[in-house]
């Protein structure tokens, strides 16, 4: 075997990420597609936008996101509610 013969060990892992061509706003469309559509959590979405992301990492981050929809929905609720009051 070549790794024998050139004094590596045998055991060398090789792993395999996403292509580092792939376009970043592109794996954001398609990542928000699945996930708008049901078909990935928001736990899931971010671990494909992170994927060197830990654990913990991503716990951080999955409340932060969950923090800054419910900022988003009750700011959007106040607009709606403001409308029509014109005191």
């Amino acid at each position: 075997m070549v790794l024998n013969y050139n004094k590596i060990p045998d055991n060398v892992e090789i792993k395999f990420a996403t292509p580092s061509l792939v376009n970043q706003d592109r794996l954001l469309e398609r990542t928000m597609k699945k996930y708008d559509a049901g078909f990935i959590t928001l736990r899931e979405a971010i671990a494909t936008l992170n994927p060197d992301a830990d654990e913990q990492q991503l716990d951080k981050l999955v409340s932060d996101a969950e923090n800054r929809q419910n900022e988003i929905k009750a700011e959007r609720k106040a607009q709606i509610d403001g409308f029509g009051n014109y005191e």
